[in-house]
Parts: structure tokens; sequence; C-alpha cells
């Protein structure tokens, strides 16, 4: 079997893979009709909802109405607690910074 590299592109650090419309998903569901997909899709759903409340916050940020900003933000955070993905990468920095020990990390240095 064929290895296929890990699609992020090695300049722009973004993924090189094609992004997904509402209809090209739909439309992967109806090629794929089973439970597992659907699950999948409902889960995407939920995490385009936050890319569009992101975006929002992102918007408010430049149009300068403060109140707009702190609502949107407060929306964001509520959504964002309890995130499995959010508590995944909290983990993996932590151990990266700290080890399993729970103490930071040393870092070698080339004159050691």
């Amino acid at each position: 079997m064929k290895r296929v590299p890990f699609p992020i592109d090695p300049v722009s650090g973004k993924y090189s893979i094609p992004k997904l419309s509402a209809a090209e998903l739909r439309a992967i569901y109806h090629a794929n009709p089973c439970r597992e997909v659907r699950t999948l899709l409902w889960e995407i759903h939920r995490l385009r909802q936050l890319v569009v409340r992101a975006n929002s916050l992102q918007k408010s940020i430049g149009a300068g109405c403060y109140n707009s900003t702190l609502f949107i933000r407060d929306c964001l955070q509520r959504e964002l607690e309890g995130e499995p993905c959010v508590a995944e990468h909290e983990a993996l920095v932590e151990l990266t910074l700290y080890g399993p020990s729970g103490r930071p990390n040393k870092q070698k240095h080339d004159s050691e």
C-alpha cells in the first residue's frame, strides 16, 4: 500500500486538502448513507458552527463594537468548554512542556 504524506503544506503550514462545502458533505452522505457517516457529519456540522462563531468574533473585533465582541467571545468560550480536541491539545502541550513528571522539561543546549 502506498503511503500518503500528511496533507500539510510545509511552507504555509496549512492543510493542502480541499475544503468541503455543505453541499459536498451532503453528497458524501448520499453516496454513503450509513450511521457512521451520519455521526461524522453531525460532528463536522457542530465544528463548522464553531468556525462560524470564531469568524463572527474576528469580524466584531475589527468593527469596534466592544459589547458585541464580548458577547460573541463569551458564546465562543462556552462552546469551547468541554471540547475533547481542546482538552486533548492542552494535555499534549502540558506533557510536552512538563513531561510525565509534571516538572518543566530541561532544554539541552549545544554547550552541554
